[in-house]
């Protein structure tokens, strides 16, 4: 009988989904070929920014690596604001849906050494990629319906 040393390496499977129903992967690739979707869009808009909007993205990159390290509660309630909805909201405004999209990926990313359940955190980049996206359309959207905008970002950089 071999005895395991010390010293011995273990192997960990970093995105192990054999634990998981096959509903739950389903789910994962559909969220995938979502995301893979916001991503090309983001990418494609991404080739039209302008300098000044590179400088922004850049600036709220340092910013949101800095802010997204805490979570802020709110006095005399159980509820805490994450920086990094604010911020991506905010590059939303400024940047358009592709800003908001690339910024909450980033952001998103950035998480990554702190998770311990990698599938979970996948999942998670992925729900808030998609989510990002379709909520910076319908912002948009709805501007252009009912205030008469017809620009790609709010700021007017474009």
């Amino acid at each position: 009988m071999r005895k395991k040393s010390d010293l011995e390496v273990k192997t960990v499977k970093q995105f192990d989904l054999s634990d998981y129903s096959s509903l739950t992967k389903i789910l994962g690739g559909v969220l995938l070929a979502f995301s893979a979707v916001a991503l090309g869009f983001t990418v494609y808009a991404c080739f039209s920014f302008t300098f000044l909007q590179f400088v922004i993205l850049t600036v709220s990159l340092v910013v949101a690596a800095l802010a997204n390290q805490y979570q802020f509660k709110i006095p005399k309630t159980r509820l805490t604001v994450s920086p990094r909805k604010v911020l991506v909201f905010w590059s939303t405004i400024w940047l358009g849906a592709a800003g908001g999209v690339l910024l909450g990926i980033i952001l998103s990313a950035a998480r990554y050494r702190t998770t311990k359940n990698k599938v979970k955190w996948l999942y998670g980049v992925f729900i808030h990629t998609i989510s990002t996206f379709a909520a910076a359309e319908v912002f948009y959207l709805v501007l252009g319906k009912f205030a008469g905008f017809d620009g790609w970002s709010v700021a007017g950089i474009r």
